[in-house]
């Protein structure tokens, strides 16, 4: 499942589902099917994100990385428009897939 996660806007294609929810995010994440993640990094459009933004799905992949050891790390794009925050979600991006990419059973979708 590609997943497009964003408050407000939607995707140029079809074939990624919306998510407008951390926990809902969190929840596709944990069953599995999570293949793709295009994370917006401001959501606070929505009332139930606050305290939440696209790092947090990061820190939440990092930490499934080194506690779960089933966890499949999905692909991952960036889609933000805050600069720095695009150049911290990527730079963390990077360092989670070569994190999977060394791990002792190559753990990626």
């Amino acid at each position: 499942m590609k997943i497009y996660f964003d408050d407000i806007r939607t995707p140029l294609t079809t074939d990624r589902v919306v998510v407008r929810s951390y926990k809902e995010l969190i929840k596709l994440i944990d069953s599995g099917q999570v293949t793709e993640l295009d994370l917006d990094y401001h959501i606070e459009a929505v009332a139930e994100n606050a305290g939440y933004n696209g790092e947090s799905v990061l820190d939440y992949l990092e930490k499934q990385l080194f506690t779960n050891p089933l966890f499949k790390l999905p692909d991952i794009y960036i889609h933000t428009s805050d600069a720095g925050a695009s150049r911290r979600m990527r730079e963390k991006a990077g360092w989670l897939n070569s994190i999977a990419e060394t791990s002792f059973n190559y753990r990626r979708k």
